[in-house]
């Protein structure tokens, strides 16, 4: 009897062990299983991740060719304004093809902004930015925390005139993108050759209430040296086509100058002719050859 308590004993506890060994067992290939499973989990994480970046990176490239595309047309189509062409001096123009100085050129960026700034009713803010090389880009943001108010951005040349970049409009946050119930509007604008240098002023305006809030962000991105010098070329070719059509346009003018001049002579010269005539003495006193001199009556 104690020798098959014994033996079922010894057979239980190996039972055991082998039940432990198995159980053992599928938790190493559950431990085995859920690794492998964060591992796949990872990869498939770094995959998207990188896919994400490549994307990013590409849609990045895509987004400087278009930069440098819409730049590169703006100094195609380059055409001094008219307070450059009728200067008497070529430093206005010389100034905007060749634009800033390389010497002194860093293609710096510069940030302005602006948090929750006060705008009491009929009363204006506003913000000057200073561009100075052609082919700069300005990207603003701008936040509706309270009120409404207008917003309106001009360019005042260096050389003269304004010329109206927005016209000034309410900001009421209808197609801006809501965000934390706050209203913002991004936009970005490039500045041309013709219009360098120049100071944009951002104008808020508040119209609608007795006191508004006001948040911005100002990014100006020059363009680096290459492409400032390639604009260079392209500004200068674009601007003697320029030139040479406000040449021709001239000598047309001056040519129909000298015909209006000829026709006005030719009608005085009749008129003349008409008035020595009606003053002949022969045709009023039967051909005598006593002539008097004609009276001219003012008119």
């Amino acid at each position: 009897i104690e020798r098959q308590r014994a033996e079922e004993r010894a057979r239980r506890l190996e039972q055991a062990r082998m039940e432990g060994i198995e159980e053992a067992r599928r938790e190493e290939q559950q431990r085995r299983a859920a690794e492998q499973a964060r591992l796949e989990e990872a990869r498939r994480q770094a995959e998207a991740q990188t896919r994400m970046n490549e994307a990013s990176r590409m849609s990045a490239e895509n987004r400087n060719q278009a930069l440098n595309k819409a730049i590169a047309d703006s100094d195609d189509n380059y055409v001094p304004p008219e307070t450059v062409l009728d200067s008497l001096s070529p430093e206005a123009f010389l100034e905007q093809v060749d634009g800033p100085s390389m010497y002194r050129y860093e293609a710096k960026e510069a940030t302005y902004t602006g948090r929750s700034v006060k705008v009491y009713g009929e009363s204006s803010l506003d913000v000057p930015i200073r561009i100075t090389a052609p082919g700069s880009v300005v990207e603003y943001t701008v936040e509706k925390r309270s009120y409404d108010f207008g917003l309106g951005i001009t360019a005042k040349l260096d050389q003269g005139g304004i010329t109206v970049v927005k016209d000034m409009a309410p900001f009421d946050g209808s197609t801006a993108i809501s965000e934390r119930q706050q209203k913002t509007m991004s936009d970005q604008i490039l500045v041309g050759a013709g219009s360098v240098p120049c100071t944009l002023n951002f104008k808020f305006e508040n119209k609608f209430s007795w006191i508004c809030e006001v948040s911005y962000r100002i990014r100006v991105i020059p363009p680096s040296k290459d492409v400032l010098l390639s604009g260079r070329r392209r500004r200068a070719k674009a601007g003697l086509r320029a030139l040479d059509k406000d040449i021709q346009l001239s000598k047309q003018q001056l040519d129909q100058l000298y015909n209006n001049r000829r026709s006005l002579e030719r009608e005085v010269e009749d008129m003349r002719r008409q008035l020595n005539g009606s003053g002949d003495p022969s045709n009023m006193n039967g051909g005598s050859n006593a002539q008097e001199q004609p009276r001219f009556m003012p008119f």
